[in-house]
């Protein structure tokens, strides 16, 4: 997936089931789609701050939806270490019988790079409830793996086991371990690898709705000064419904390097 994570922030999906004769006719764009948990909490904002070689980054991401429970806006604001960098994207996202159709402006106002603006605009494929192909509109596309139980495999090189994400191959190799599961809403096991706010709000979208939750993963380091090995822990705190509101992922590499990542969540 080489793109997907590319826009928006930086955790859970819901299962969509393809009903054609369901179109609601209060929405034009209606994609024919039931969404089963439409009734249910949604995650409506997630505040996730990076902890990196002593210097803090923080992104606020807020999620709208539709009345039948698809994300249709998100508003992402970023603030980089120091106050050198900072930007705010727009995106929509227009549900049709084939497709999403995503499109953002971004403002970026950087010291380094000075002040400029950025649209984007990608058109998700759509089949059976699931994404199967992704045009990014630059002339640039892709099609989506799955393996057999129809979660996403990115060409094999994600490895399943039901629906704990066990394994992730690449330039690096991850490997996680799982203990009790969360008792409401989901986990977004996409977080750590593709942030794409779309599929964070709709990870069934990849067929990855899962409750299970990782409590460590080990690695070899990916960041630029950072190629030693390292291992990650997870903690987590739920409200009184058993909801995730926050995630701690403690990343300590080999070399000393320690990297934090916090997303706390809000659901409504």
């Amino acid at each position: 997936m080489k793109k997907l994570g590319f826009i928006g922030m930086a955790v859970m999906a819901m299962l969509v089931s393809a009903n054609l004769s369901s179109c609601s006719k209060e929405d034009g764009n209606s994609s024919g789609f039931v969404n089963k948990y439409a009734n249910e909490k949604k995650i409506t904002k997630i505040v996730s701050e990076s902890v990196t070689y002593a210097q803090t980054s923080r992104t606020t991401t807020t999620f709208k939806y539709d009345s039948n429970g698809r994300l249709i806006e998100t508003i992402d604001e970023y603030k980089g270490p120091n106050n050198q960098e900072e930007s705010r994207g727009i995106a929509q996202y227009t549900w049709t019988n084939t497709a999403v159709i995503y499109t953002e402006e971004y403002e970026i106002k950087s010291t380094h790079h000075g002040n400029f603006t950025e649209t984007y605009k990608f058109k998700y494929g759509l089949s059976n409830g699931l994404v199967r192909s992704v045009d990014y509109g630059d002339g640039d596309s892709e099609n989506l793996s799955y393996n057999e139980d129809g979660r996403y495999d990115n060409e094999g090189t994600w490895e399943w086991n039901g629906d704990k994400l066990i394994c992730v191959l690449g330039d690096y190799k991850v490997l996680y371990t799982y203990g009790e599961p969360c008792k409401s809403g989901y986990y977004y096991p996409i977080a750590d690898i593709d942030a794409s706010a779309l599929f964070l709000a709709h990870p069934e979208l990849l067929g990855v709705r899962t409750k299970q939750l990782p409590v460590s993963c080990k690695g070899s380091g990916y960041y630029a000064q950072d190629v030693s090995p390292y291992t990650s822990t997870y903690e987590y705190e739920f409200d009184t419904e058993g909801y995730i509101i926050k995630t701690i992922v403690t990343r300590k590499f080999d070399n000393g390097s320690i990297h934090t990542f916090t997303d706390t969540i809000t659901w409504e």
